[in-house]
């Protein structure tokens, strides 16, 4: 059998999620020609407000602007997009560990696009991307130097922060639909900012993604109409930090701490739980693939179900009592 802990899916947010709305059934909207026909570029007025609320419930953050993205991936873009065609004489540079795009993105809009432990080669207007709480350590609120900062804040939800933290000083702050309420395959994020410079930011999304789909508009206004945020936001991390607590039974061959922030649990390994985890049938991330190049690292998700992630370590454990 295979336990998926690689991928970066919110399994277990997903789960609490439809747990809380009484199953998927709840979730209805009129097939009508609305459905069919081009979302508005920064999304619907509705769910604008509703992401107002969100964002105030995840982080105590108020913004003059906020607009409805195709993922996070696309705000991400939106934010670099119009940042390096303002910013005179522009950088951008990158977190030294995180998501497995974060170059391929930036390089789509700087060639020269660098990680932070190369910036201090060069003397241009820095723009840099980082995550807080980071993926792969879960590092949260690091001081920033650079100018200009987009913050994507894709795991500085409820769920995968235990305690108010500090949060880095930036000029756009991104979002995960998917990540925060399990709901990957809507393809929604939002990007939020002060300065008044909305209209460019959406021409620069509209040339980048052409807008977000008008079902999954529809579909994450029910969702957020018939959520209760506080009871969800507090049930799903606890299911999540009941998946560091299963975990913590790897520290012992590890040597390292399950955070207590993000979605993964990251840790320099050797061949022996390497071995361990290929034949307890345990699907793992490669940390190469974030940027580790220092020895041989393992990154394991947070996110699967507390279900398969006990079943998962329970395998594990058993795996290497048998070869001892």
């Amino acid at each position: 059998m295979k336990y998926d802990l690689g991928f970066g899916d919110s399994f277990a947010v997903r789960e609490v999620l439809f747990k809380q709305l009484g199953g998927t059934q709840a979730l209805h909207y009129m097939v009508d020609k609305e459905v069919f026909g081009y979302a508005k570029i920064d999304g619907t007025e509705k769910l604008v407000n509703q992401t107002r609320a969100v964002i105030k419930n995840f982080c105590g953050q108020k913004y003059k602007n906020v607009i409805i993205t195709t993922g996070a991936t696309g705000a991400i873009h939106a934010a670099l997009g119009y940042l390096i065609d303002t910013v005179v004489n522009p950088q951008i540079i990158y977190d030294d560990y995180y998501f497995f795009e974060y170059p391929n993105i930036c390089r789509m809009h700087d060639p020269d696009a660098i990680s932070a432990r190369h910036s201090h080669l060069v003397s241009t207007n820095k723009i840099r991307l980082t995550a807080s709480p980071s993926n792969p350590f879960g590092e949260v609120g690091l001081f920033l130097e650079e100018p200009f900062v987009v913050w994507d804040a894709a795991y500085h939800s409820p769920a995968f922060v235990n305690k108010k933290q500090n949060i880095p000083n930036h000029d756009f702050m991104i979002g995960s639909f998917g990540k925060s309420f399990g709901l990957n395959g809507l393809r929604l994020g939002w990007i939020a900012f002060n300065d008044d410079v909305k209209e460019l930011v959406e021409k620069k999304l509209h040339t980048l993604t052409l807008g977000p789909s008008s079902s999954s508009l529809l579909v994450m206004e029910q969702v957020l109409d018939k959520l209760d945020l506080e009871s969800f936001t507090k049930e799903s991390r606890q299911t999540i930090n009941n998946n560091r607590e299963i975990m913590l039974a790897l520290e012992s061959y590890t040597g390292q701490a399950v955070p207590e922030n993000g979605m993964f649990y990251t840790f320099q390994s050797d061949s022996h739980i390497r071995s361990l985890l290929d034949k307890a049938g345990v699907i793992w991330t490669p940390g190469s693939i974030c940027g580790i190049t220092e020895g041989e690292w393992v990154r394991l998700s947070l996110g699967q179900t507390n279900k398969i992630t006990k079943k998962a370590i329970d395998s594990v454990l058993k795996i290497d009592k048998m070869s001892n």
